[in-house]
């Protein structure tokens, strides 16, 4: 928290600056205020006592009377005039912040090692704090100007009590302490109970995504499990009530304790006060300015303290979460500049792999590719097939063995490096809230020529024909006018972006499962022939495409068990022949061979 403080006062000193000076002003009206009261009060009071005594004149009350009420007003306006400039800086300062925050963010994901952002840890701390950049900030900024509102005006009134009777300061100083401890008790039981929650919650969330969200709605009509759903919901609502009143009456008793020590303490403070106010120790105008200052200090800490001690607690979480977040361990790589290769090949040198919880999933694998030819990988569900794809791209490091671009180990590649060689269809792609022609250009020169051809050869001219503003229709469901598109077509519109980049070694990770077979089979046979000459690896559970590879690589128990071309691995008659035979009783209802 103190380094982001620390940062936006190097990067606005002169508006940070403002901020504080003019919050500490605004804390300073609480005892300036009461002690302009307590003058006006002594003031009165000593003009009715000369009243009494027929020595008062009117003019002179005026002259005695007139500055101490400006200045009381003075105060007055300008703690209402103040606040709204402070909370626009704090806006201003907000936005800068929240750039910052975010910019930090966003390169350091583009910097850590890829299986990062697949441990559910990190997934939970990160979500945690990029979706509430917006919401502690702000924050940050108002608990910063609230605290010091308040501490200038405890410090302020502190030192005036002193100044009257010191005895009155001891006990009020015993008080304030007092109340401060009681509103971090409060503080850090809500904060507790909070924290608690946040798992519960996220379930809660959850069930009602799946009860609400219009993607789970034909299931929900279909199986009729609801009820089944909202049983669940139930069970985590009945356990969250349970843990909830183990804390709430820790809250609720140093909640009360704050409301109940405060006006008891004032009492106190009152009563002792009377003898010194027999003895004229103190003034009138003390006393009931005093009286009423302590009154409203321990209505702001009561309700100001306690709220701004809670958030304090969390935002300490949050930027400790954040730093954490931003010194994760970067990809080392080498920063000798290299010039751009044409591929050469491609090789995996006994190769291993296992996940960091421990499960293996590649053992010894060794293979070469070379330019110009069309690989296939194949094998069961698990065997490590988008494990592969995912190391030839550098998203992982192999645990064991070394894997070489054009003979250089891989890991001396940067990440913009190794995406100059490659073009990627995953069968996850990203569905993008952008018109329909960016979606396929995206961040690349616009070539018109090159854009219609992908359209005619991932079949979605027609497509775009039917669309009211043509290629020119925002796609996804954001926009008011936005236009959502089938499965099938989405993906045509992700294969259509990696063909668009025209990258020397394209890869299709299971990139037509939404495809009908027929679809898939003339997508490939174009695939083929706009890639020929170039090097190409394809993932696709039916098998009827990987005919047309130059070399099929299967995956077996961790290792390639078998490799070649489709008529050598049938007439081998091993693995891959018993997964086509399998396959060719689906589609032909036979055993045949070729």
């Amino acid at each position: 928290m103190k380094k982001i403080i620390w940062s936006m006062c190097r990067q606005c000193p002169i508006r940070m600056a403002a901020i504080i000076i003019v919050s500490l002003g605004i804390g300073c009206f609480v005892p300036l205020t009461t002690f302009a009261e307590s003058s006006l009060i002594d003031s009165v009071v000593d003009l009715f006592q000369k009243n009494t005594l027929g020595n008062l004149e009117g003019m002179h009350v005026w002259e005695t009377l007139i500055p101490i009420l400006v200045i009381i007003f003075l105060f007055y306006f300008l703690s209402n005039v103040l606040p709204p400039f402070v909370n626009s800086w704090c806006e201003q300062m907000e936005l800068i912040g929240k750039n910052e925050v975010e910019q930090k963010l966003m390169k350091k994901l583009d910097r850590i090692p890829y299986e990062n952002l697949e441990k559910t840890e990190f997934k939970d701390k990160w979500n945690r704090v990029a979706k509430k950049t917006d919401e502690k900030l702000p924050e940050l900024f108002s608990m910063l100007t609230e605290l010091l509102r308040i501490t200038i005006s405890v410090v302020g009134m502190l030192w005036y009590i002193a100044v009257q009777s010191f005895m009155v300061s001891v006990i009020y100083l015993i008080v304030l302490l007092l109340l401060f401890w009681f509103s971090k008790k409060a503080a850090a039981a809500l904060f507790t109970l909070n924290q608690n929650f946040s798992i519960s919650e996220r379930r809660i969330l959850y069930m009602n995504e799946i009860t609400n969200h219009k993607e789970y709605a034909a299931e929900r009509k279909l199986f009729q499990y609801t009820p089944f759903i909202n049983q669940k919901r139930e069970e985590i609502m009945k356990q969250q009530r349970v843990e909830q009143k183990k804390h709430d009456f820790k809250y609720a008793f140093f909640s009360s304790g704050i409301d109940v020590a405060g006006y008891i303490a004032t009492i106190v403070i009152v009563l002792f006060m009377f003898p010194q106010l027999k003895i004229h120790a103190i003034s009138m105008g003390f006393f009931l300015a005093f009286t009423r200052a302590s009154l409203s200090l321990n209505s702001t800490i009561q309700n100001g303290v306690k709220k701004q001690l809670d958030i304090l607690a969390q935002q300490r979480v949050y930027w400790k979460e954040y730093w954490e977040l931003l010194e994760i361990k970067e990809i080392s790589v080498s920063t000798k500049k290299r010039k751009k290769e044409n591929f050469c090949s491609l090789e995996f040198c006994h190769v291993d792999f296992s996940y960091p919880n421990g499960t293996n999933v590649l053992k010894d694998v060794s293979f070469i590719m070379e330019p110009g030819k069309h690989y296939a990988l194949v094998g069961e569900n698990g065997s490590g097939k988008s494990t592969i794809v995912k190391l030839i791209l550098g998203l992982y490091r192999p645990t064991g063995g070394k894997i070489l671009l054009n003979g250089m180990d891989i890991q001396e590649f940067t990440s913009e490096e190794l995406m100059e060689y490659y073009s990627v269809v995953f069968q996850d792609f990203s569905r993008y809230a952008i018109p329909f022609r960016e979606n396929i250009i995206l961040n690349q020169a616009e070539k018109e020529e090159k854009y219609q051809e992908i359209l005619e050869y991932v079949e979605l001219s027609s497509c775009v024909n039917r669309l009211k503003e043509g290629s020119h229709t925002m796609l996804g469901t954001i926009e008011k006018n936005g236009v959502d598109l089938s499965g099938g077509e989405w993906q045509k519109i992700a294969i259509g972006r990696a063909l668009y980049r025209n990258a020397g070694f394209t890869i299709f990770d299971e990139p037509t499962a939404s495809l009908d077979p027929m679809a898939e089979s003339r997508i490939y046979e174009k695939y083929y022939q706009m890639m020929k000459g170039k090097t190409t690896i394809f993932i696709s559970h039916r098998l009827a495409s990987a005919t047309l590879a130059d070399v099929i690589l299967v995956l077996k128990n961790k290792k390639i068990c078998e490799m070649g071309g489709h008529k050598d691995l049938i007439n081998k008659q091993g693995e891959y022949y018993k997964m086509f035979m399998t396959q060719r009783k689906w589609y032909w209802g036979d055993s045949r061979n070729e």
